[in-house]
């Protein structure tokens, strides 16, 4: 008989783990990550705000991967902290710098932390500076100069940031250099090549220098390269540049500290343009000096003055304007003027006429409140503060959202209504009744205040602002 040992099939099955060990699943391997992209690159916010970063992880393909996240960091914790999932909280005034890396690829985001209240806003050359209501100031835009003030030389600043060691009331914005009042002193930084900050000396200043003045200057205006300020009495003062007489004195060359204006005259208003001067006298009466191969001084004729010299017309002005090549003023009535270069119409005037050696009214007959001229345009107020521009737009500067060259006075297009305006180059800005501040045109070099180096053809808001 042959006997037949049965195995059950589950001891079978027992036996052979047993023999080659528990069982382990396969592995699924996660795809690599090729690249890591955080939106926005650069941003504003204010002490106590949160802002949510924006992240794409994406492979060797393209394709986006989802389900994962990358690891944050922050440069200075004691500026912005962030969460893993990328939220940021602003902590106190500063910059740092986020970064979010997955597979040893990485991007990173800019983060300003600031707090930006404007009491008033002036636009220079590629700059823009501004008062803040709490008496210090803020620049932002070109710094090649250290015309920023922030005590360091960088290409650009890219958001309002605040001048260093200084109290001031009021900025005036130039060329490549600022000035502005405190204390009852004069301070001015940035560049210096012509004696335009007044400090006695050459040499470019990235921080505020005091103006060695004798009188105390109670209102300034700042040109392309020189500067000029009106003692409380009215007496006029001018300093830098001085090649076509614009600083006044009677002589040419440059000066590197105040000197007085000739002609005893007092003014009630002065305007630093490009390489003149514009002032009202007290009897109404509008004189100009420096430059004048475009008629921008008005007086008839194309030889510079290097002293004040009467504008053409007799007219009795309240206002006064001088930009690159051309000046505006505008009469008792409101009604505005203005003579000089017209190639991109920043006279206001379709004439045919390039260059008017006097003035001439502007079209539109509107009654303004103000004017200000820049670099190939010109812009007003209204009485409820409506914004008008005209001439050259190329660049968006007259902000009525096209680029074409306005002949005569077109509105801004904004719901916005304005209690000041302010223009140098080819950039406006303007103070809102809102108390916000706002600029438009070139933007190239941030100085529209928005981190973007863009520009835009109707008014955007400085960054940071409540």
């Amino acid at each position: 008989m042959r006997w037949t040992l049965a195995i059950p099939l589950f001891s079978t099955i027992a036996l052979a783990a047993g023999c080659e060990g528990p069982f382990v699943p396969p592995s699924v391997r996660q795809v690599p990550v090729a690249s890591v992209t955080l939106t926005p690159d650069a941003a504003v916010i204010r002490p106590g705000d949160t802002l949510r970063l924006q992240f794409t992880l994406r492979d060797s393909s393209g394709q986006t991967l989802t389900g994962r996240l990358p690891v944050f960091a922050s440069t200075d914790l004691a500026v912005a902290a962030v969460s893993d999932g990328g939220l940021v909280r602003a902590i106190a005034f500063g910059t740092a710098r986020i970064t979010a890396v997955a597979d040893g690829h990485a991007d990173s985001a800019l983060i300003h932390v600031v707090s930006v209240t404007l009491a008033s806003i002036s636009a220079g050359g590629n700059h823009t500076c501004g008062a803040t209501t709490d008496g210090g100031v803020m620049c932002w835009g070109d710094n090649r100069y250290g015309q920023t003030g922030t005590g360091q030389v960088a290409p650009v600043v890219r958001f309002a940031s605040p001048v260093v060691n200084l109290i001031a009331a009021e900025p005036g914005a130039g060329g490549n250099h600022t000035c502005a009042l405190g204390g009852g002193s004069t301070f001015c930084w940035g560049w210096n090549q012509s004696g335009q900050l007044g400090i006695g000396t050459g040499g470019d200043r990235s921080e505020p220098e005091l103006v060695l003045a004798e009188s105390t200057f109670t209102a300034l205006t700042a040109g392309g390269q020189h500067t000029c300020a009106l003692t409380d009495g009215g007496t006029a003062y001018c300093w830098g540049l001085s090649a076509d007489g614009q600083v006044g004195d009677s002589a040419l060359g440059n000066r590197v500290r105040p000197v007085l204006v000739r002609g005893g005259l007092h003014f009630t208003a002065l305007s630093a343009g490009g390489r003149h001067t514009c002032g009202i006298a007290t009897d109404s009466l509008a004189h100009c000096w420096g430059a004048n191969e475009f008629g921008q001084l008005g007086d008839s004729t194309a030889a510079p003055r290097s002293i004040p010299t009467p504008v053409a017309g007799g007219f009795r002005f309240i206002a006064i304007a001088s930009g690159r090549f051309h000046s505006c003023a505008l009469s008792t009535t409101g009604k505005a003027y203005c003579w000089g270069y017209n190639g991109r119409h920043e006279l206001g005037t379709t004439t045919p006429d390039s260059v008017a050696h006097h003035p001439v009214a502007v079209d539109g007959g509107r009654s303004f409140a103000s004017v200000t001229a820049g670099g190939r345009h010109t812009c007003a107020l209204l009485a409820d503060g409506t914004a008008y521009c005209w001439g050259y737009n190329a660049l968006g500067q007259v902000g009525d959202s096209s680029t074409a060259d306005a002949a005569g006075p077109v509105a801004v297009r904004t719901s916005a209504r304005f209690v000041t305006l302010h223009t140098f180059g080819d950039h406006t800005c303007g103070m809102a009744t809102t108390g916000r501040g706002y600029c438009w045109g070139f933007g190239g070099t941030g100085e529209l205040g928005t981190g973007l180096f863009a520009s835009s053809t109707f008014p955007v808001l400085v960054a940071g602002q409540p």
